[in-house]
């Protein structure tokens, strides 16, 4: 299976960070999760106009994070949405992950909005309320996950089915039949990574917050398993 990836966003934000980007963060998520290497992976970098001129050039498409919000008016943001749609009508398989679930949710007729509830960081608990055939049965009714976000879901689209909540983020995560699946964590990220965006950040998240999730960074989490539901999320459309 052919699988570009279109990075919405870069990590690195000129302050003398050197982290690594979306693209080899993902080829190593994919590195765990899909040993046999039966997805071949691409990127595009869609913050920067790369698109596929042809929505069919790829079996299915992955939206990553981003420091931008998806109800921003540039160009970049207004043509991702146009292709999202596209890739949809045409039945192709379609992932996002925080910036990526919630460009999904807007673009497919939910709605996004900056969070009263403030920043969400570090590791947080979620409960799975539903279940898709690419999700493992036998695991726990909860997903730890990391997460770096101000803006949230605040309404599903058309036909979405809830998959997972908790009292900060009521819209976790959520499945569209078997075209679309989206997460507002980070399965991608390190805890080791996620600090060094909160301290990036630390002109902006409230100082009480930052610290909880730096805590909370001690702790593990299921990234890995959120990686293995993606592969098992394309392959069952190969």
């Amino acid at each position: 299976m052919n699988l570009c990836i279109l990075v919405a966003g870069r990590l690195n934000s000129g302050k003398g960070a050197d982290l690594p980007e979306f693209p080899e963060l993902f080829h190593r998520l994919f590195e765990r999760s899909d040993p046999g290497k039966t997805i071949r992976l691409s990127y595009m970098a869609a913050l920067d106009e790369e698109l596929p001129k042809d929505v069919g050039a790829f079996d299915g498409y992955l939206i990553t994070g981003s420091p931008f919000s998806v109800y921003e008016d540039f160009p970049w943001i207004r043509h991702l949405t146009a292709f999202i749609r596209s890739a949809f009508d045409a039945g192709l398989p379609l992932a996002g992950i925080c910036f990526g679930h919630q460009m999904l949710a807007q673009a497919l007729g939910g709605r996004v909005e900056k969070s009263a509830r403030g920043w969400g960081v570090g590791v947080r608990r979620s409960s799975i309320v539903a279940r898709q055939p690419w999700m493992d049965r036998t695991s726990p009714q909860t997903l730890d996950l990391i997460y770096l976000h101000r803006d949230q879901v605040i309404k599903l689209p058309p036909n979405a089915l809830l998959l997972m909540e908790d009292a900060f983020c009521p819209f976790g995560g959520f499945s569209i039949q078997d075209s679309v699946f989206a997460v507002q964590g980070h399965p991608e990220l390190t805890n080791e990574i996620c600090e060094s965006l909160i301290r990036q950040r630390a002109d902006r998240i409230e100082p009480d917050r930052a610290q909880v999730a730096l805590t909370s960074l001690y702790a593990p989490h299921h990234g890995n398993r959120v990686g293995k539901w993606i592969v098992n999320f394309f392959l069952k459309k190969k």
